[in-house]
């Protein structure tokens, strides 16, 4: 469908002329809109580069008021510029309350009718399907993990689904439309904001399903994050830029690569690494900690989508406190991701008051708060064991020699340094051996976890403030679009959308 046929229906009004008019509020979202207005008039001026071939299609939706749609736009742009043959999927399907502010559809259907006519765009609203009963239990879980989005927790899940009871059903058809718009469309690759969140879960989804091509970019203020064929947040090109990575360097490169990935390990258990995680540096104290479990902020995108043995993280730690019962003279601690002592960042489950049904415990159990200046690390050094859900402490462990089992699908469960249990059975057997010194990481594995630790620390995101924040859209907006996307922070994001190449092997070539 090409962009002039969608003019009549997204074009603009003239407003009905008034004698006076009342000073009006700022309204920082139609700012950026019309911002992006006038970088699509900047885009027709340079025109678009000898064709490619490749057949693009991105994804823009309204995304929690955010300038995600806005950067969406941008990479169609400069894809089109380039000379791919780009399709802008519209999606203001609201299946999920991703759209708080339904006055932002219409504010960024006024961009449309400004795009440079090499763009084409479909309108995914004026398309439907029915619903397909296969895809109900797929429905349910994009619903629920979204709910623990929008509620920041577990326990609220409820709430959600009380307040969208048509969320399951809206989503299997979306489900349903979506699988019959790309098996027509059948593009060469496909960019998707997220994954996880929203409408792009959906998205994601149906292209792994039909084996198509695909890119999702994740983003927080300062840095940005892309991954090829899986999620961002996930960091879910991490096994092919290791591979990849493994097969390019010889002996010498790899021990300073993982000598940097000690480095920055250094660098993050004094505290003064940029990420600025840990309330305190490490102490060398000695607490009581046979088994760690290091958590996740379970709202955010990284630990959403991971349950594998364990339904929820509730059930997870009564799972294993429930098991300690039987194991006495075993000491756990249970440490709450340290970032949540940021009143924005905190989620809405209260797990210590899952440790505290547990008093038969007693202090075999010691919940650390996100408050509490104990460092995870002096935890780690005491620790036997670890059991992560998805957190990066799982790596930390082998790399310094302690066992890891995982029970979810966490970002590094395929790699040799790390015990993934099947089953839930497999998953406490696990736990025995480590505790009774069966469990030994390698040397070979140490140092795979090492050269893991430098991929996820040094080469996934770039720290730049070419991001979709609402605030850094401000500043990288009013740039000329080509001195924009030359900048050297923005080159290799730039060359992974437009080439095959890994975003996390083009960082690590300039690091």
């Amino acid at each position: 469908m090409k962009i002039s046929n969608l003019i009549r229906r997204f074009g603009k009004t003239s407003p009905p002329q008034k004698a006076e008019s009342k000073p009006r509020n700022r309204n920082p979202f139609r700012e950026r809109r019309d911002l992006c207005k006038q970088r699509c008039a900047l885009w027709r001026e340079l025109g678009r580069e000898p064709g490619r071939g490749r057949r693009v299609a991105v994804l823009v939706t309204p995304w929690m008021s955010t300038a995600v749609p806005l950067f969406s736009i941008e990479c169609a742009l400069m894809l089109a510029h380039r000379g791919d043959h780009v399709t802008i999927l519209w999606d203001p399907c609201d299946v999920t309350g991703n759209i708080p502010n339904k006055k932002h559809i219409a504010d960024l259907e006024e961009i449309f009718p400004e795009l440079p006519e090499w763009i084409e765009l479909i309108d995914v609203s004026q398309f439907s399907a029915e619903e397909n009963a296969a895809d109900a239990e797929r429905s349910r879980a994009i619903v629920h993990e979204n709910a623990i989005r929008w509620t920041k927790g577990e326990s609220t899940v409820a709430e959600f689904f009380q307040s969208h009871p048509e969320a399951e059903l809206e989503t299997q058809r979306h489900i349903a439309k979506i699988r019959n718009l790309l098996s027509a469309q059948r593009y060469d690759w496909m960019l998707i904001p997220g994954g996880i969140f929203g409408v792009s879960a959906v998205y994601v989804s149906v292209v792994q399903d039909l084996g198509l091509a695909f890119s999702t970019y994740d983003s927080g203020p300062g840095r940005l994050r892309l991954a090829r064929n899986g999620i961002a947040a996930h960091l879910g090109e991490l096994v092919h830029a290791f591979q990849k990575l493994s097969s390019e360097i010889d002996e010498g490169e790899r021990r300073r690569l993982i000598k940097a990935g000690r480095e920055e390990l250094a660098a993050r258990t004094e505290a003064r690494d940029k990420r600025g995680f840990q309330v305190a540096a490490a102490s060398n104290r000695n607490i009581p900690c046979d088994i760690l479990m290091p958590l996740n902020i379970r709202w955010d995108s990284a630990a959403l989508s991971r349950q594998r043995l364990f339904q929820s993280v509730d059930a997870f730690i009564s799972s294993v406190l429930a098991w300690l019962e039987t194991r006495p003279g075993v000491h756990i601690c249970i440490r709450q991701h340290p970032v949540e002592r940021k009143a924005h960042l905190r989620g809405s489950d209260d797990f210590s008051a899952t440790v505290a049904k547990f008093p038969a415990l007693a202090d075999r159990v010691r919940w650390i708060s996100a408050a509490e200046e104990t460092s995870t690390y002096d935890l780690l050094r005491n620790a036997k064991v670890v059991l992560p859900h998805t957190s990066t402490v799982g790596i930390e462990a082998a790399f310094l020699g302690k066992p890891a089992i995982i029970s979810t699908k966490a970002y590094y469960q395929d790699f040799s340094f790390v015990w993934k249990a099947e089953t839930v059975e497999q998953f406490f057997a696990l736990i025995d051996d480590a505790l009774a010194g069966k469990l030994v990481v390698s040397d070979a594995a140490r140092d795979e976890a090492g050269l893991v630790y430098y991929l996820t620390q040094k080469c996934s995101m770039i720290d730049a403030s070419f991001t979709p924040d609402n605030d850094e859209y401000f500043e990288w907006a009013k740039i000329p679009p080509r001195e924009l996307w030359a900048r050297p922070e923005v080159a290799d994001f730039r060359d992974a959308l437009l080439t095959d190449e890994l975003f996390t092997i083009l960082r690590h070539r300039h690091q």
